[in-house]
């Protein structure tokens, strides 16, 4: 590997280097211990969890771990701004709800576009996430959560990290190929308007297990199997959804000229995203005498009242 990156001009900084040895999700044996000599040095295994552009990564690709340090840092960020609004002074509600979708809310799903959350983990977000509401309409803490949740103009964690994982994506799968790696790493089959795949061997690894348990395709439909998709294959059956034509309509952009109607198709299928998490929290379980329901682009009246007056 160091006699491949010297004759590509790269070089790699021991200072930097961390070694993991990664296992599957359900593995119980222990955790390896074998060294890896790399231009003299002995490189000793890392900690549990090792930090990769701002990414937690772990041997058996859990992201309990991951999503533990975000739920931290929204925590810590949270307790810095929200001196700026007390329950009888400071910034409205309004203002306070934009602190929190603006800092707040992209610092605890960071990653959510790729990283599967847990149900555990949601509801502790969520718990969490309750709490910002709370501060922000200057409710009390025996206040209905859900109700809490409309009042603020602002989704229950579940659906927010629905949304971003969907429109990541459809932006994936309606990328040029020859563009974006990721693009081009789906499987053959797949009905994008260009057929050119990035030319790899990784889908070999299951052909050559005689016996052993293939992944599920893009477009399966089964349930009653324990097959499981591989990321980037339920990247594509998670757009799949959201298009009914077929091939699926490429991204508009200058690299490439996009007909009118792919372009229509494209934009269309963002907004149905939207509109389909709006109808989820539309129909969110709200207590019997709760008659409002949450707006679409706009917040109730309270929002820009004096936070005492609002509350």
């Amino acid at each position: 590997m160091n006699s491949t990156a010297a004759g590509l001009g790269l070089s790699f900084s021991i200072v930097k280097t961390e070694l993991m040895h990664r296992r599957k999700p359900k593995e119980k044996s222990e955790r390896s211990e074998c060294t890896v000599m790399f231009q003299s040095h002995v490189i000793e295994p890392a900690g549990k969890a090792v930090k990769w552009l701002g990414f937690w990564l772990t041997e058996n690709a859990e992201t309990s771990t991951y999503y533990r340090k975000r739920l931290a840092l929204a925590q810590a960020t949270f307790i810095r701004i929200q001196r700026l609004s007390m329950p009888g002074k400071g910034l409205n509600p309004y203002g306070a709800r934009r602190l929190a979708e603006g800092i707040i809310l992209p610092t605890l799903l960071y990653g959510a576009e790729i990283f599967d959350l847990t149900v555990t983990m949601i509801g502790k977000m969520q718990t969490f996430w309750n709490r910002v509401l709370q501060w922000i309409t200057n409710s009390f803490y025996a206040t209905n959560t859900t109700v809490v949740s409309a009042e603020a103009c602002l989704a229950p964690i579940k659906l927010y990290a629905k949304q971003a994982r969907e429109m990541t994506a459809v932006r994936i799968t309606t990328a040029v190929p020859k563009n974006n790696i990721a693009t081009a790493m789906l499987p053959g089959g797949y009905t994008l308007v260009e057929e050119y795949r990035y030319p790899t061997n990784r889908r070999q690894a299951f052909d050559n297990n005689k016996g052993g348990m293939r992944p599920k395709m893009w477009n399966s439909t089964a349930t009653m199997t324990a097959q499981v998709r591989l990321p980037i294959d339920e990247v594509g059956a998670i757009t799949g959804g959201n298009y009914s034509a077929r091939p699926f309509p490429m991204k508009p952009n200058r690299l490439s000229m996009v007909t009118e109607q792919a372009a229509k198709s494209w934009f269309e299928a963002k907004e149905g995203i939207q509109k389909k998490i709006q109808k989820e929290w539309v129909e969110w379980e709200y207590p019997p005498y709760y008659e409002y329901r949450p707006p679409f682009r706009e917040c109730w009246y309270l929002m820009t009242l004096p936070k005492f007056k609002a509350g």
